[in-house]
């Protein structure tokens, strides 16, 4: 009796235990995660791995997923609540599976994302996720086997990669961790200028004819966050309005070739005065498209040669840059581009 009563208070000390922790784990809100459910959002406890929940407004966090909160359909039979549903981290791929208590089922999705009657959710056996993650950790290592940074550089093209949105954004931050995104921002400045438009700024979140400074699209939090803490890209912002294409050009000028400017590139003298001489003789009429033609080309050779390849060194993990680190989405997403496998994206 005094074993069954030891091993009870065990059980009890050891749950209190785990809820302390979860109390006095820190929120990180570069890794939060909407669920779907009403004022509830996902974290992950960075010393654990494991997934938490924390409620926005009475700030009560849960192990399990609170499915409590949801509208019940009323097709669903059975108690469900925080309780029920755990979030466990694969060690291997890392890959995150959910299991219910209350059916003894594993599954790979959340189960909000199917809507709110559990019952008629895919489960999994346990035997089936333990297959699955085997067979996905051996396509990983099958599909990369030989497939080198150079080889994906011979498929995907510095152009390729910032037409990308996922790829473009990874580029960004390598040039922000390198002291080097003013060539980035520069290059998608000229696109600006003479096309009306680029896809990847607003990739990176600055809008460059609406604002001054300081002024970000609206993105996740984790791209806001990347761009609070680059040197210049919330700078970016061409000043209010521009109303003729020679104020544009001017602007463009100061902000990225004059000697002193902090987002200086390295383009030729020459090149340079060139630009000078037409915006100085343009009238406000005048149509100045094609005028950073010659310096665009050169910052973009620049990138190719010296900051490119290490950027895909580094995502292939052949390489390591402090302040950024390769992700797999990135490098899956590289690998598609170049043709070579779809397993990453399945």
């Amino acid at each position: 009796m005094s074993t069954k009563n030891s091993k009870s208070s065990e059980s009890k000390k050891g749950h209190d235990s785990e809820q302390a922790d979860l109390t006095t784990v820190k929120t990180n809100s570069k890794g939060a995660v909407i669920t779907g459910i009403p004022y509830w959002t996902e974290y992950i406890d960075e010393k654990t791995g494991r997934a938490f929940f924390l409620h926005k407004l009475t700030k009560k966090r849960s192990w399990g997923l609170p499915l409590k909160d949801v509208l019940k359909d009323p097709r669903m039979k059975g108690p469900s609540g925080d309780d029920d549903w755990e979030c466990h981290i694969d060690p291997k791929t890392f890959k995150r599976f959910y299991r219910s208590k209350m059916y003894k089922k594993l599954q790979w999705k959340m189960p909000h994302i199917y809507g709110t009657t559990v019952g008629r959710l895919p489960y999994f056996s346990d035997e089936y996720v333990k297959e699955r993650l085997a067979a996905r950790n051996n396509k990983i290592v099958e599909k990369n086997d030989g497939i080198t940074a150079q080889a994906v550089m011979k498929k995907v093209s510095l152009l390729d990669a910032i037409e990308n949105n996922v790829v473009c954004a990874a580029f960004h931050r390598f040039l922000v961790a390198t002291y080097a995104e003013e060539n980035l921002l520069f290059y998608g400045a000229v696109e600006v200028f003479d096309k009306g438009e680029w896809k990847g700024m607003k990739t990176l979140g600055v809008e460059m004819k609406n604002a001054m400074s300081n002024n970000l699209d609206e993105g996740s939090d984790m791209l806001q966050q990347q761009l609070k803490a680059s040197r210049a890209s919330m700078r970016m912002g061409m000043m209010e309005k521009p109303k003729t294409m020679k104020a544009e050009a001017g602007v463009i000028y100061d902000k990225f070739l004059q000697s002193d400017s902090e987002l200086w590139v390295c383009v030729s003298e020459g090149s340079k005065q060139e630009i000078i001489k037409q915006i100085t003789e343009a009238t406000d009429t005048t149509d100045l498209r094609g005028i950073f033609d010659s310096a665009q080309e050169q910052v973009y050779e620049s990138m190719i040669e010296a900051l490119y390849p290490r950027f895909i060194t580094i995502e292939m993990k052949e390489d390591s840059c402090k302040g950024f680190e390769a992700d797999e989405v990135v490098r899956a997403t590289l690998l598609q581009l170049g043709g070579f496998t779809n397993e990453f994206l399945s």
